[in-house]
């Protein structure tokens, strides 16, 4: 748990499903977020270019985080 949210891994009996990352964001939404961020007075500069480098930089696996999230689901969670 953090101070933003309550859950942030799922464990049936002794398996556990975390991510610290969010499947769900395509790279153009990070951008905008990202993007946004620049307005912020108290974010780093150096964090906004990190994170603007690394976009350009790598691409979001959305398929292995998918597999994964099926796998989880599919062996220990559906009967």
């Amino acid at each position: 748990y953090s101070d933003k949210t309550d859950v942030e891994m799922y464990c049936i009996g002794d398996m556990v499903l975390c991510m610290q990352g969010h499947p769900e964001f395509n790279k153009e939404y990070v951008g905008l977020i990202v993007e946004v961020q620049k307005c912020d007075k108290s974010v780093p500069r150096e964090e906004i270019q990190y994170a603007l480098q690394s976009m350009n930089d790598y691409n979001p696996n959305n398929d292995t985080f998918k597999r994964l999230i099926l796998h989880f689901l599919q062996n220990f969670c559906l009967p």
